[in-house]
């Protein structure tokens, strides 16, 4: 049987909402990011691994709804992924991503409400070409965009929980 990591997003959220001109309230103002994390095949990893990989992810990162199809935008089910209204006016979308032994792990969302403090990504800027990738845009839903660029970040713990399922996989 093959077994998921499948966390759950349960902190909630205050959003700015818009008065339409008849007073009613509307869409939340600002911007909107597909907030998800993607699910990898745990099945050949023992529980303690397990435990450890779930406490470095959250420590670092407050973690979105696991949906089968974030690491593939590109996906007709893709559409069925959650979206987040940011909590900053100045906010940015975010897309982690790191390859590593046929395995792809996928984190999206919002700048501000992804990361735990004091972790903050080194750059948000610009987006290069080496793993693991870490990406920011500014535009709503911008974050699905397979072309997306990519930004560099420096040793982090995302590159390690990676190598360390990686590792445990094999």
């Amino acid at each position: 049987m093959l077994l998921y990591f499948m966390v759950k997003f349960g902190r909630s959220q205050e959003v700015t909402t818009v008065k339409s001109a008849n007073g009613n309230n509307s869409e939340p103002a600002g911007l909107k990011c597909y907030h998800c994390i993607s699910q990898l095949p745990i099945e050949n990893i023992n529980e303690e691994a397990q435990v450890a990989f779930k406490q470095i992810l959250y420590n670092q990162y407050n973690i979105p709804p696991s949906h089968p199809f974030c690491s593939d935008a590109e996906a007709y089910e893709f559409g069925t992924v959650e979206e987040e209204h940011c909590e900053r006016e100045q906010d940015q979308c975010v897309k982690l991503k790191h390859e590593a032994s046929g395995l792809e792990f996928v984190i999206r969302g919002c700048l501000s409400s992804l990361y735990n403090p004091p972790y903050k990504p080194v750059n948000e800027l610009r987006c290069t070409e080496s793993p693991p990738y870490q990406c920011f845009c500014t535009s709503s839903l911008c974050n699905a965009n397979p072309l997306m660029g990519r930004v560099s970040f420096s040793i982090s713990i995302f590159t390690s929980v990676i190598a360390l399922i990686s590792f445990m996989i094999l």
